[in-house]
């Protein structure tokens, strides 16, 4: 019991640490949350209207190829 309760409580924190915080953006207006039927970072920037090079310059923490791109 304790090997698999100690699994577990290290797949959340890992599953955490990998997760994008969000940084407040000055001024920022809309605040979309990504959805698991959303394809692509590119995708999801153009369905909001805004370019993939505006997406990632407002979360600065999103990797480039999108891998930690946390899904609500």
């Amino acid at each position: 019991m304790k090997f698999s309760l100690s699994l577990a409580v290290l797949a959340l924190a890992a599953s955490q640490a990998a997760a994008v915080i969000p940084i407040p953006v000055k001024n920022c207006i809309k605040t979309v949350v990504v959805k698991p039927t959303d394809s692509t970072c590119i995708q999801f920037s153009a369905d909001n209207g805004i370019t993939f090079k505006q997406l990632l310059a407002w979360n600065q923490k999103l990797r480039p190829d999108c891998k930690n791109l946390d899904v609500d």
